[in-house]
């Protein structure tokens, strides 16, 4: 998951309210392009269940209209769904999934370690430990970060 400083600004709105509680300044976003394009935004305190639930409802959605294979009666494929955040949970998360899964390559490491380099001022909170020894593990030193 390599992150793009523009996005971030735009994720890191403190002028939006939360789609969950009304909560003013957001740090994440769920959009939809089905059945009508939507946009929902999210604080830093409900990001973590909506994110959990949507994910979780997304995957039931395909997994329910997988198992009714081609029958007329199988149920709507789920509508596209993005998640985006400056949540460093979400990083750790990503983290987590591809070094488990020994999914990083060196050259893609060192760019998504660089690009962790480069955007850690706009995201929610402080680098967490899991991050930082990443960062220092692969990153090649030379993240672009505007001075």
């Amino acid at each position: 998951m390599l992150i793009a400083r523009s996005l971030l600004i735009e994720l890191n709105d403190k002028r939006a309210r939360c789609d969950r509680c009304g909560a003013l300044g957001t740090i994440a976003r769920a959009t939809y392009d089905m059945p009508r394009p939507s946009v929902l935004r999210f604080c830093r305190d409900c990001w973590p269940t909506e994110r959990r639930d949507r994910i979780d409802r997304y995957r039931e959605e395909s997994r329910a209209r997988m198992s009714a294979g081609g029958a007329p009666t199988a149920p709507p494929a789920p509508a596209p769904l993005g998640l985006e955040s400056c949540s460093w949970s979400d990083v750790v998360d990503f983290l987590e999934e591809m070094l488990a899964a020994d999914a990083l390559t060196s050259p893609t490491a060192a760019s998504v370690a660089d690009s962790y380099v480069a955007c850690a001022d706009l995201m929610d909170g402080p680098i967490p430990d899991v991050v930082q020894r990443f960062i220092g593990r692969h990153s090649s030193g030379e993240s672009g970060r505007p001075e």
